[in-house]
């Protein structure tokens, strides 16, 4: 079960110093409000700095959040969806029934920058590609393997489809690969949650 937990809505941390020239003597130049879609629309606070000595500004952005209007997590979810299989179309449709309307062309962009991280991280090679069966029905499909789902962190949850893989902790450590620092729980349960 990939579980999105509620974002953090923290205060933003003041940047140590500034990303040009490193001066630690930094001025606040401004503040924006911007509407970022997660599992629900949520308003983030967006601070521009301006530096003391090369007099150059900068926009800190709050964990999660970037200058895309979607959050981190959605497109990487997105992306890891449309990677294990589903179709841009699918994958589009998952996320629209729960609110989000997220372009084909993010899904596709985000993906293809997915694959390439973990390209670039996988220097022994041993990362698996793994595709999802996403016809599968509860207690009807003959193929075998580990059901994934998606729990909005809303008490509802999508059923993706089945991977072909036997061993949960294989698939956890794999995904916890690919999802480390994004914010999506990765949870192990048992056949149970396919009654409920």
């Amino acid at each position: 079960m990939l579980r999105l937990p509620n974002p953090q809505t923290g205060r933003l941390d003041r940047p140590p110093r500034c990303p040009y020239c490193g001066s630690l003597v930094l001025q606040r130049w401004g503040q924006v409000q911007r509407t970022v879609q997660d599992t629900q629309q949520h308003a983030a606070s967006l601070y521009r700095y301006r530096c003391a000595d090369c007099q150059r500004t900068f926009r800190e952005y709050p964990p999660g959040v970037d200058d895309t209007s979607y959050s981190r997590r959605i497109r990487y979810l997105a992306a890891l969806v449309y990677g294990l299989g589903l179709s841009n179309r699918e994958v589009a449709g998952i996320f629209k029934k729960r609110g989000i309307n997220i372009s084909h062309t993010t899904i596709w962009r985000e993906s293809q920058e997915l694959l390439r991280q973990a390209a670039a991280q996988d220097v022994s090679g041993a990362l698996k590609r793994y595709s999802m069966d996403k016809q599968y029905l509860p207690g009807k499909s003959s193929k075998l393997g580990i059901v994934i789902g998606v729990d909005w962190g809303d008490g509802q949850y999508d059923i993706l489809g089945t991977v072909d893989e036997f061993n949960p902790r294989v698939l956890k450590s794999w995904l916890n690969y690919l999802l480390k620092d994004i914010g999506i729980e990765i949870l192990q349960h048992g056949t149970s949650i396919l009654s409920q």
